[in-house]
């Protein structure tokens, strides 16, 4: 094996190339480890921040830089981690309290859409729908008269 002592005796001396390698091997494996553990807890550090601040404009780039992480790798592990790419972990975010705010107050569509972030009340009618199949006035009509015990 290319890492053993370089006569074959347990505690002889090693090669310079073994030691090297050997060096090389344990490093990467630490760097390894420990981006794995820093973006894992840089996800759920965004995943806390997204919580409190979803109706905010907020970036990827920016999310990435605060925890000093490549956008593209933390927007991958972002996934791995939550199942959704991070704008539509936001947008999810926004719907749903968009859905909350619908059943509970009787707030016009662009005061929703605005509330959440959203400056285009065409584009938030857009993603509401794409996201729970109908039309905010739909849902809000539908839940109307069904006694929701979360209002």
């Amino acid at each position: 094996h290319a890492l053993l002592p370089a006569d074959g005796a347990d505690g002889a001396a090693w090669s310079r190339e073994a030691l090297e390698a050997l060096c090389v091997r344990a490093a990467a494996s630490f760097a390894a480890r420990r981006q794995a553990r820093d973006c894992g807890g840089a996800v759920a550090d965004a995943v806390a921040y997204l919580n409190g601040h979803f109706r905010e404009k907020v970036l990827l780039q920016e999310l990435a830089e605060r925890f000093r992480l490549s956008p593209v790798y933390f927007g991958q592990q972002f996934k791995k981690a939550t199942g959704y790419p991070f704008h539509d972990y936001v947008h999810r975010l926004r719907i749903d309290e968009a859905r909350k705010l619908l059943r509970r107050t009787d707030m016009k569509m662009s005061a929703i859409a605005s509330a959440l972030g959203y400056h285009d009340t065409d584009y938030f009618t857009g993603k509401f729908k794409a996201f729970t199949g109908e039309l905010p006035s739909a849902y809000k009509n539908k839940t109307k008269g069904e006694g929701h015990a979360d209002r």
